[in-house]
């Protein structure tokens, strides 16, 4: 995306909305799978300290999320849309949801973790990565028009409703996410030769780490051949389907406005995880690489410069320990606790050191 370096991507409700606000460079998600980063996300825990390992594992209605402490300070918190919730609880602290998902919350994609390596319940291969290109219509683009419309109508609801207690609505797509299909609409907005390819091309198997490989053969890699072709065509419907969600981000925020709510309510946009999109020959997320662990970030709030950056940057929080002000990088309360702290004395410390550094 722009906000981000990119030249490609076409999407000006997401610059509009890093412009008007803050953009977080260097933002990582805590495990790069759909369900253990939203849990994640969530409890304000690494996914590991709660047990969510993989997209069929439970996630125990035991375990307080920010919604719990939301709805203890008097907020409405609202679900429309796509959570990845498995097990009973479909709500985990959400007062209120008001469509369903788009994947199962039953233990259908518990993988076999007896075999090596584990078998996924969903079946990952990269047929959708051969099968990229135009769509009239899809199980996603089916979701996600639901889940506009039912969150572009809540809005409107709040706006008029007696209720007048603050609301935390959380809207989430599953755009853009394999298969790569689009709308002819949203195709025509690239011309084939726009199209970025990987900086890194296929690395062969033997030469892979070992974690690499145990990606290559969980995604299936070997029954399908991916051409250059193939490559662009499912590159340039990733751009499309970003798009796709730029437009239901300016539908969101014309709404806020027309409903009068767009002058107190922070906006935040994310992801749960990134996309490889063929760069070393991989596929879709479940590794530690950039593509995949980096997610967008930009809020509609104006923070501190000094706060994005120590953020943003181990070496600083390091540095700024060093002269006596701690910034705490761990635990559910991390950027609160930025937000109340001295920010005139340690934000005149972060550019001093941030420039030593530089």
């Amino acid at each position: 995306m722009p906000a981000y370096g990119s030249t490609v991507a076409k999407t000006p409700h997401i610059n509009a909305l890093a412009a008007r606000g803050t953009v977080f460079g260097n933002t990582y998600c805590n495990f790069p799978t759909c369900a253990p980063s939203r849990a994640s996300m969530l409890t304000g825990q690494r996914a590991t300290s709660i047990g969510a390992f993989d997209n069929g594992a439970d996630f125990p209605s035991s375990t307080p999320t920010l919604m719990h402490h939301l709805r203890m300070e008097g907020y409405r918190t609202i679900l429309a849309g796509k959570m990845h919730f498995v097990g009973p609880d479909q709500l985990h602290g959400y007062e209120e949801r008001i469509t369903t998902d788009i994947y199962p919350s039953d233990f259908t994609w518990t993988p076999d973790w007896s075999s090596n390596p584990p078998v996924s319940g969903a079946r990952m291969s990269l047929l959708g990565v051969v099968e990229a290109g135009l769509c009239t219509r899809s199980l996603q683009l089916d979701h996600d028009e639901e889940v506009a419309f039912a969150a572009n109508r809540k809005l409107f609801d709040l706006a008029r409703d007696e209720d007048k207690r603050p609301f935390f609505l959380t809207v989430s797509f599953t755009h853009p996410h394999n298969p790569f299909v689009t709308t002819q609409e949203h195709w025509d907005r690239y011309d084939p030769s726009e199209i970025d390819m990987p900086a890194v091309g296929p690395i062969p198997y033997e030469e892979q780490d070992g974690r690499s490989q145990r990606h290559y053969l969980l995604t299936r890699c070997d029954e399908h051949d991916i051409t250059q072709d193939r490559l662009r065509d499912a590159r340039h419907a990733y751009d499309a389907m970003t798009s796709y969600i730029d437009d239901k981000l300016g539908q969101l925020m014309a709404t806020l406005k027309a409903a009068g709510l767009d002058e107190n309510t922070i906006v935040i946009f994310t992801a749960d995880h990134g996309e490889m999109l063929g760069e070393r020959g991989m596929w879709f997320k479940m590794c530690l690489f950039e593509g995949s662990v980096r997610v967008p970030a930009p809020t509609l709030a104006q923070l501190s410069t000094a706060l994005v950056e120590v953020t943003s940057r181990p070496a600083l929080r390091t540095a700024l320990a060093e002269q006596g002000v701690e910034v705490q990088a761990t635990g559910p309360a991390t950027l609160a606790r930025l937000m109340q702290c001295d920010t005139e004395r340690w934000g005149a410390l972060a550019r001093a050191v941030g420039a030593k550094l530089d």
